[in-house]
């Protein structure tokens, strides 16, 4: 009986014991994982930054500027629009061409101008001339970059909805081929755009040239400009003494992606 109970006795000790070891693991397992920590050394973990665009340059280089001209006259001239190489972003910009004065006219010399100006040619023009009048005086846009094609321009679409015509007015009239309806206007150019100026009671005073063209970092775009006096081998004496004067505007820079 005393072995019994003796036996009985060692078996609840070493149960007990069993089980105050497992508490310990427990609580040991517990105060370990609360003592996890986790650190940051880095203060910013997102950082961003935004472009600044560098202002787009427009830069004249030659101007057109022809004194006592007469038909057969023409002048050319030429602007640039660059994107600095150190902007970090392409953008955008628009052209137009805004008329400060305008005298041409397309109306026909009388008898009556004789007798206002004697001095001038007392030629009277013959009605017939009527037609080639309307055509004496006209502008030629194009351009070309160090990097965009020519087909990425929007010359040739905004230029031709606002008014101009696509070819090139050099080819347009002249004292061997005034404009006729036997001989229409020559438009074979696919780089250019001309506008016909001489009638400045019709002729808007602007004219949209590009809208929204795009021009990436450090790419320039060059603009040509012809200005044109057609000689149409018959009087033009309404248009002596008279000025025109225009220039182009650029405006609305944009940052696009």
């Amino acid at each position: 009986m005393e072995k019994e109970n003796n036996g009985n006795g060692n078996t609840v000790l070493l149960t007990v014991i069993g089980v105050a070891t497992l508490l310990v693991a427990l609580v040991g397992a517990t105060f370990a994982y609360f003592s996890a920590t986790i650190t940051n050394e880095s203060n910013e973990s997102v950082i961003l930054t935004t472009a600044a665009p560098v202002g787009l340059v427009y830069q004249a280089q030659q101007q057109i500027e022809i004194l006592k001209a007469q038909p057969g006259a023409q002048g050319n001239g030429n602007f640039i629009v660059k994107n600095p190489e150190n902007s970090t972003v392409a953008q955008t910009y628009d052209l137009d061409l805004i008329i400060d004065t305008n005298g041409f006219s397309t109306a026909l010399w009388t008898e009556a101008d004789n007798q206002t100006n004697p001095k001038l040619n007392n030629e009277i023009n013959d009605p017939s001339h009527a037609e080639a009048l309307k055509d004496q005086l006209f502008m030629t846009i194009g351009v070309t970059s160090d990097r965009t094609a020519t087909t990425d321009f929007k010359l040739f679409t905004d230029a031709v909805t606002a008014g101009f015509t696509l070819g090139d007015a050099s080819k347009v009239t002249s004292k061997e081929s005034p404009v006729s309806a036997e001989n229409p206007l020559i438009t074979t150019a696919t780089d250019k755009v001309y506008r016909n100026l001489t009638d400045s009671i019709a002729t808007p005073k602007n004219f949209k040239i590009v809208n929204d063209q795009r021009i990436e970092p450090n790419e320039i775009h060059t603009y040509t400009l012809n200005l044109n006096f057609a000689e149409l081998g018959i009087p033009q004496n309404k248009n002596q003494g008279v000025n025109f004067q225009a220039h182009i505007d650029i405006s609305d820079p944009k940052s696009v992606k």
